[in-house]
């Protein structure tokens, strides 16, 4: 695990814990930076079964997660899950987004 992430796992060692647990953690702790730069496959599997209203973080950042979530787990990066929301949530022209 990255020196970056393991600054969130004051509690234990990072690999003491379950994927989904990091994913946890990650996402009520971490910059959004270090969320983007967690491997995708990991962030993308542990998102299909984290209860995002459970997380101990901002309600703004539940909201975006909550938003984010489907295209997440349908998208194969994070680049491709944000462009695909900004097509067709807010309506960007294609040009726009490239």
């Amino acid at each position: 695990m990255q020196e970056t992430f393991i600054r969130l796992f004051w509690d234990g060692k990072p690999e003491s814990f379950s994927e989904e647990f990091k994913v946890k953690r990650l996402l009520e702790y971490g910059s959004f930076p270090d969320i983007v730069k967690y491997p995708f496959e990991k962030m993308q599997q542990s998102l299909k079964t984290v209860n995002i209203d459970l997380l101990r973080t901002s309600e703004s950042r539940k909201k975006m997660l909550v938003l984010l979530k489907p295209y997440l787990i349908d998208m194969d990066s994070w680049e491709s899950a944000l462009k695909r929301y900004i097509r067709e949530c807010l309506s960007f022209d294609e040009e726009v987004i490239k």
